[in-house]
């Protein structure tokens, strides 16, 4: 009887922890909109329109970039799939706006104002998003039930950690110094 006591203790202070556990890189904002935010110090001085381009080629999902005075803004898109037995398709895509802030050793990426906007088949049987179905993302916890809607904040941020890494990487790695091309060396083959 002891055993089982200590036993179901123990599995109730698992979860507990386990649910204590919350990423807090997703938060809600002053304007009541979800915001995937970090914020990171820097190593060196950065060159924003090259970080613009480099976001705009590596990053997934980042459709603009443009370099400012402070920092770059854009946007991008995060598709979601609906898994198959055997593929995935298209359920939907949640745009979001994209900042990267720079000032005093320190840049801050931030995604808000997602939108999520369903995809449907359409006549010619391809996955496409529905017109003018768009819907802000905090308005989707009042459509979805609580499992699907908290895979989708799951999405977000996973997403959020992919991008903040490629940021990372791009701003604190050292540029890259160019290999010289190797020549070839030209042989005849007459003379041998």
């Amino acid at each position: 009887m002891m055993k089982r006591q200590i036993l179901l203790f123990a599995t109730l202070l698992w979860a507990a922890i386990g649910m204590a556990q919350t990423d807090d890189r997703l938060v809600i904002s002053e304007q009541n909109k979800y915001t995937y935010m970090q914020v990171r110090p820097l190593k060196q001085d950065i060159d924003l329109p090259k970080l613009a381009k480099e976001l705009k080629k590596n990053a997934v999902g980042v459709k603009t970039a443009v370099a400012g005075a402070n920092g770059i803004t854009g946007t991008g898109q995060i598709l979601i799939y609906k898994k198959g037995l055997i593929t995935a398709q298209e359920q939907a895509s949640i745009t979001y706006d994209l900042s990267v802030d720079v000032k005093e050793g320190k840049y801050r990426l931030l995604l808000t104002n997602m939108v999520y906007t369903p995809y449907q088949r359409n006549r010619y049987g391809v996955f496409a998003p529905v017109d003018g179905a768009g819907t802000d993302l905090e308005k989707m916890k009042a459509k979805l039930a609580v499992k699907p809607f908290n895979e989708l904040l799951s999405t977000v941020t996973t997403y959020g950690a992919k991008l903040e890494r490629t940021v990372n990487e791009e701003v604190n790695n050292a540029p890259a110094q160019k290999a010289k091309a190797d020549t070839l060396k030209r042989v005849n083959t007459r003379d041998w």
